[in-house]
């Protein structure tokens, strides 16, 4: 789902950026191990900085180094 709200920010369409961070967010509590987590933080920066919400999107940039 996460990626759906993302490609209506990129496409211009409309977007829910706080609705697409909830849900990357979910997906990461989720993953069974680091390597599936890993695979999240990407996206759960870009939603973070969208979303403004730029505190947790630094969090999420520095676990994800």
């Amino acid at each position: 789902m996460g990626q759906l709200y993302l490609r209506g920010m990129m496409f211009g369409g409309t977007s829910n950026p706080a609705q697409a961070l909830e849900q990357f967010r979910q997906a990461y509590d989720l993953a069974e191990n680091d390597m599936r987590r890993s695979y999240f933080l990407g996206n759960l920066v870009d939603a973070a900085f969208e979303a403004k919400r730029h505190d947790q999107g630094r969090s999420f940039r520095s676990t994800a180094i």
